[in-house]
């Protein structure tokens, strides 16, 4: 019986992002991709806002490294010991990169918060996304400045005074809205803290509190199962092939169906699970490398031939995954170049 304890803390919301910006709160290689819309973003922040529960986090706590996902701040070496490092997010990614995503001022994510005193009679919101064009105007300030270590309240302050339309009677509510938004990075979470140094065991937890309540996709909990018996893989080798097509915005779920075809011929699986433990690492990083050689021709072939220059114009990324197989088992371009040409007359 593994070795494992669990305890239940809180942690202020400051506190956690500054550790996930020393790389010392990380995501391990099971994680899914952030997959918020801007409407859960918002609800977040207006939840944090008014004081509401936002759930708990559950974070691993280990000795000894495994394989990481970016937040890109520092590289943790498989199999070493680790000191002074906090630990794995098993579940709060999603609040957490929403934040950083606003703090940052992502431009994705560009949430303006409302500060004018009359906006609640009005029926105006406190948050809003910014227009393309929209005029700087100092009642409507950008989240992200709000929640920066180096706000400056003053400062903001003082530019709502300069304000025509200010009045002497607005100061106490503008400082009151202020203060609650930038007071969230003081807000305390209950996070939970499992320790143990058992990889399969915390992959196991991760599954289990994910697939209850805040369910994961079966394709985001096949990625985690892969990601637990052929580690390294979909953090570095699939994410760098992510990256190098990121005009056609391949998802790791496709890319991770698209080795499942080329590894077994087969277009759907029932039980991943078990597939992934039975299967040979090298047998599948093997595959990987086919099924990459793969979409990179067809890729060549609907960028050069057919003039595809964005994932806009494919009907279906699953349409593709059959394409894929053909090109993964064939050396010659001679042998594909019909089956390619085909997509000319769809």
């Amino acid at each position: 019986m593994p070795t494992s304890s669990v305890s239940n803390v809180t942690k202020p919301i400051g506190k956690l992002l500054e550790m996930m910006d020393r790389g010392k709160l990380v995501l391990p290689e099971i994680q899914r991709d952030f997959v918020w819309s801007r409407k859960a973003i918002k609800l977040l922040i207006d939840s944090f806002y008014r004081g509401l529960p936002i759930g708990h986090m559950l974070i691993w706590k280990a000795s000894v490294a495994v394989e990481k996902k970016a937040f890109d701040h520092q590289t943790l070496k498989r199999g070493v010991s680790l000191e002074g490092f906090y630990g794995y997010l098993l579940d709060g990614q999603q609040r957490l990169t929403a934040l950083l995503h606003l703090r940052d001022d992502d431009e994705e994510y560009p949430l303006m918060f409302n500060v004018w005193p009359e906006r609640d009679a009005n029926g105006d919101d406190a948050f809003y996304w910014r227009g393309k064009n929209e005029l700087e105007n100092p009642w409507y300030i950008p989240v992200g400045e709000v929640l920066s270590d180096d706000f400056s309240l003053v400062k903001r302050l003082n530019a709502i005074k300069a304000d025509s339309d200010f009045k002497p009677e607005h100061e106490e509510t503008v400082l009151r809205d202020l203060s609650a938004l930038h007071g969230i990075l003081k807000y305390e979470v209950g996070v939970t803290e499992f320790e143990s140094n058992d990889y399969k065991l915390a992959t196991e937890l991760f599954i289990r509190f994910n697939s209850t309540g805040r369910k994961l996709r079966r394709s985001d909990l096949s990625i985690a199962e892969l990601a637990l018996h052929v580690p390294g893989l979909t953090s570095k080798d699939i994410r760098q092939a992510q990256s190098r097509w990121k005009d056609f915005r391949f998802t790791m779920p496709f890319l991770v169906q698209c080795l499942l075809a080329v590894h077994t011929g087969r277009f759907r699986m029932k039980d991943t699970k078990q597939f992934w433990q039975e299967a040979n690492p090298n047998e599948i990083k093997k595959s990987w490398q086919n099924a990459e050689r793969a979409i990179a021709k067809l890729l060549e072939f609907l960028t050069g031939t057919v003039r595809w220059t964005s994932a806009s114009l494919i009907p279906s990324f699953n349409a593709l995954i059959p394409l894929v197989v053909v090109l993964a088992r064939s050396n010659r371009s001679e042998e594909h170049t019909s089956e390619l040409q085909s997509l000319t007359n769809l």
